[in-house]
């Protein structure tokens, strides 16, 4: 892919000047009607009305024709005479591009070197016409400075999100002062400001923001920027490490509380047993009609058995079981 160039600059209303690698041009008019002459002597003419897409344009004149001519010869190019520029090496102070860069950076060396070159003499007519009708302008109808300047965020949030968008308005006293000529200071070069609109960019961070006119600056302007998306994300992991750590929690209460459980019922049992054999040795098993006492209550097919102490039973007339006390 070559090099491209193309730049816009605007000299007063209704007049800016178009370049680009190869040619220099100028355009007359606004939206909806404008006239544009380029150096390769092409003419253009656009007619439409503005937001309907109707319009109608009509060119005439440049290199494109003259292409097509045998001689070798331009004809209504930037190149005068009858020599053809192809057959010979141009000189670096002769190239259109060299040309160009110069009326940008300083324009009257840049008009020296376009009237000591090959292009057509209207064309260097209407460009040193163009620069000192722009002088002259500038002279009689200089730009009002601005006194102060203001900068406001409609709505301003306290976070914006990475890579996104934020409308500033501006505002200067006197209201018709100049405002091209007004710039912005960012804490960040990843945090930009054009045609009055924010980039956050994509890294997060607090930015102060400011627009100045020479030695006249605006308010600062202070912006949060977070990722939004990174924020929710650990949000959501935070959120299931505490659930993981609850529930873990929770299991390991209740495997101590079922153990304490288990050590209270094994340490009741151990008193029940501890407790028990006294008693339990003096209890016997008897009935109404049986002679004697047991220690098992279906030994001698006892019927209605029940338990008494061995004292009660031997009060009751009750003698050991011989099966049962052997």
């Amino acid at each position: 892919m070559g090099l491209r160039f193309q730049k816009r600059i605007k000299l007063f209303p209704g007049v800016r000047i178009n370049l680009n690698k190869k040619s220099f041009g100028v355009t007359f008019g606004g939206k909806g009607l404008h006239y544009t002459i380029n150096s390769k002597g092409k003419h253009t003419a656009s007619a439409g009305v503005p937001g309907t897409g109707l319009y109608y344009t009509k060119s005439y004149g440049g290199s494109s024709q003259s292409a097509k001519r045998s001689s070798g010869t331009p004809q209504g190019g930037i190149i005068s005479g009858g020599e053809n520029p192809n057959w010979r090496k141009k000189k670096l102070r002769e190239r259109t591009w060299f040309i160009i860069l110069w009326l940008i950076l300083f324009f009257p060396v840049g008009l020296y070197f376009m009237w000591r070159s090959g292009w057509r003499k209207e064309v260097k007519i209407g460009i040193s016409a163009l620069f000192a009708v722009s002088v002259v302008y500038s002279i009689l109808f200089p730009p009002v400075r601005p006194e102060s300047i203001s900068i406001e965020i409609p709505n301003q949030q306290a976070e914006y999100d990475i890579n996104q968008e934020i409308p500033i308005t501006l505002s200067v006293m006197p209201e018709d002062a100049e405002t091209d000529s007004i710039y912005f200071h960012t804490s960040s070069l990843s945090v930009d400001v054009d045609d009055n609109i924010i980039s956050t960019g994509n890294t997060e961070g607090t930015y102060d923001i400011y627009a100045y006119y020479g030695d006249v600056k605006s308010n600062t302007l202070t912006i949060n920027v977070v990722d939004f998306e990174a924020r929710e994300e650990a949000a959501r992991i935070e959120a299931e490490r505490i659930a993981e750590e609850e529930r873990i929690q929770m299991e390991q209460e209740a495997a101590e509380q079922a153990a304490e459980e288990t050590a209270n019922s094994e340490g009741n049992n151990a008193q029940v047993a501890e407790s028990q054999p006294e008693s339990s040795l003096n209890l016997v098993w008897v009935d109404d009609t049986a002679a004697r006492y047991h220690l098992k209550s279906d030994c001698s097919g006892m019927d209605a058995a029940y338990q008494v102490t061995i004292e009660q039973a031997e009060a009751m007339g009750k003698t050991p079981c011989g099966r049962c006390y052997r």
